[in-house]
């Protein structure tokens, strides 16, 4: 009965992941670059914003259209420097 015990647990080996592997510097240094989209979302929102007031007026309906196509294209935008910058 002992034997028996002993052979299952030497036949299930222990997956440890080697120290060096865990985490690279690139893969840590990449997600920093990320933040800059809603940084660019933002900005991108307020131009929006500002050519849909300056074209058709204080029509609100306008006004959040500008600001939904300014976010859309600073989240593109943004998301497009982000994943340059990570390539280094």
């Amino acid at each position: 009965m002992v034997k028996f015990l002993i052979n299952v647990n030497m036949s299930q080996p222990k997956k440890r992941k080697h120290p060096h592997h865990t985490d690279t510097p690139k893969q840590a240094g990449s997600r920093m670059y990320y933040r800059i989209i809603p940084v660019a979302m933002f900005i991108f929102l307020l131009f929006g914003i500002g050519i849909a007031f300056f074209a058709v007026g204080d029509d609100t309906n306008w006004l959040v259209i500008g600001a939904l196509i300014g976010a859309a294209c600073g989240f593109l935008f943004g998301y497009q420097v982000a994943k340059g910058l990570s390539k280094k």
